[in-house]
């Protein structure tokens, strides 16, 4: 778990994504491409 931010949006990451929205998009990329039911 990252304390600080800082760093990467001073390395150009300035969006962020709730844990989550990451979850469910990856899920739902994984089910497209039928690696899961």
């Amino acid at each position: 778990m990252f304390g600080d931010g800082s760093k990467l949006r001073r390395a150009g990451f300035t969006q962020m994504q709730a844990t989550d929205e990451m979850f469910f998009s990856l899920f739902a990329q994984l089910r497209a491409a039928r690696i899961i039911p």
